[in-house]
């Protein structure tokens, strides 16, 4: 399978720039999402990628075929490019088995490979049995099945999903990321993925490209990304976390409301300046035993909220308000000054 490389694209709708110079690797065989906020670019980049949207300025390239340059494009048909569309688009007049057979047809295969190749296809996604019902028959993940099938049934040099399970709900959308990785992962085609679900694309990616105003902010693998985030923006977009505003003391202490909180690293950035520290819910611990190395900070308990297993709680810590999680038989009570424990690692120091 082929790689995609894009240099400089750019796409422009009048004065608003949709896509600014963007420049992006997809290693062959790999998944790569693109992640980011309604408008920041997403989309329009997977159309222009796939021929439906001409490009402003830039190039892009399948493998050693450059399809867009300088003003002069492959048409979408010609590019062999799979793509399952957000609201999967498929003809409810045809059944299912026509509906994924259409590719073929309007390149004229032969009717034996027409319908071998579609009934290999729908065995792929699991959809045999269900190869003469109509799409009105079929629940909202047999018909993201379908569209799938259709996508991959002639064999094209790289697919495209453009938010596909944003229609499922949460349970079934959980449960098709988990099948759509492991077919991409099972046919070792060469991927580009569109979603703002954060742990959608932390789930399925090989790398995720987060996107805001256009620009690739971060480029990076799911856990990378997750964990060490460039900016307030990838921190605040990417997972649930919390933001305390404080003075670094050196290069491993940040003074935050006068306790001296160390971290793995301080940015680099000089004694005295201002900074910003992110710490996930998941590791702000209230009323454990305190561990070795812990950072501890007193706050002001504002709520707390059962969910199940755990406590979440709101934390007041001077002018900042923050999220932690605490045990069921923490016995805590509104407006009580409690200890707020998490460890070095798990904080991030931001340029402010």
């Amino acid at each position: 399978m082929p790689d995609v490389k894009i240099t400089g694209l750019t796409k422009r709708f009048g004065d608003v720039v949709a896509v600014d110079a963007m420049n992006l690797h997809v290693p062959e065989g790999s998944l790569t999402t693109f992640l980011g906020p309604s408008g920041c670019g997403k989309t329009t980049t997977l159309r222009m990628i796939a021929g439906l949207e001409t490009p402003t300025e830039g190039e892009i390239a399948i493998g050693n075929e450059v399809v867009y340059r300088g003003g002069a494009s492959i048409a979408p048909e010609r590019r062999n490019i799979g793509m399952v569309f957000q609201s999967y688009a498929i003809w409810p007049h045809m059944t299912v088995f026509n509906n994924v057979a259409y590719p073929l047809q309007v390149r004229r295969r032969p009717r034996k490979e027409i319908r071998e190749r579609t009934m290999q296809a729908l065995a792929t996604v699991r959809m045999t049995d269900l190869a003469e019902r109509y799409p009105a028959q079929l629940s909202g993940g047999q018909q993201q099945r379908v569209a799938v099938a259709r996508a991959i049934v002639f064999q094209p040099r790289i697919l495209l999903f453009d938010e596909p399970l944003s229609n499922l709900d949460a349970k079934l959308r959980e449960a098709m990321r988990i099948e759509l990785r492991e077919l991409q992962q099972r046919l070792g085609v060469t991927t580009l993925y569109v979603t703002h679900d954060q742990q959608e694309a932390l789930a399925i990616s090989d790398q995720v490209a987060v996107m805001d105003q256009g620009k690739i902010v971060q480029l990076d693998r799911p856990q990378s990304i997750y964990e060490s985030p460039a900016n307030k923006f990838v921190a605040d977009f990417v997972g649930w976390t919390n933001f305390l505003r404080g003075t670094i003391s050196d290069g491993t202490t940040v003074d935050i409301e006068g306790s001296a909180i160390r971290c793995r690293d301080t940015a680099d950035l000089s004694r005295g300046a201002k900074a910003e520290v992110t710490v996930r819910p998941v590791d702000f611990r209230i009323g454990d035993e305190k561990r070795p190395g812990d950072n501890e900070i007193a706050g002001e308990l504002r709520t707390s909220i059962y969910m199940g297993k755990y406590l979440i709680c709101e934390v007041a810590i001077g002018a900042n308000l923050v999220q932690a999680y605490a045990d069921l038989n923490s016995n805590l009570k509104i407006g009580q000054r409690v200890m707020v424990r998490f460890q070095p690692d798990a904080v991030r120091v931001l340029k402010i």
